[in-house]
């Protein structure tokens, strides 16, 4: 079985960043709950480092991906934490971006596992 490794050091890079900016921007607004942040940055990292290895996915392919990678994106982070609900805005902040950074990160396990089927590495 091949673990998943880094094959560029540009794809570690924008898990890094992915990691950094959004437990940047919460820090910087004052928010201080510190196992959200820690869940945070690592869902974003995974989900940046996900995002720029399937880069290629988004630019080849026609039809359904595009459309549900938007959909999936944009739609559900901000249908699921809309501004009704009765908790603090910080913490709808916080959670809108682990929804936001949970739906690139789920779509680029989705391509990992099409691109491990395609190429005969997958297992059944």
């Amino acid at each position: 079985m091949q673990l998943l490794l880094v094959r560029t050091p540009q794809a570690a890079l924008a898990g890094l960043v992915g990691a950094c900016v959004p437990t940047a921007l919460l820090y910087t607004d004052g928010f201080w709950n510190l196992q959200l942040a820690v869940v945070l940055g690592a869902v974003s990292g995974a989900a940046g480092w996900l995002l720029y290895r399937h880069r290629e996915t988004m630019r080849e392919r026609s039809g359904w991906p595009q459309p549900a990678f938007a959909v999936v994106v944009a739609g559900v982070p901000l249908f699921g934490m809309h501004g009704d609900l009765g908790i603090a805005p910080d913490l709808r902040i916080a959670l809108w971006w682990l929804f936001f950074s949970s739906g690139i990160a789920l779509w680029g396990i989705g391509c990992e596992m099409g691109t491990a089927r395609s190429s005969g590495r997958g297992g059944e």
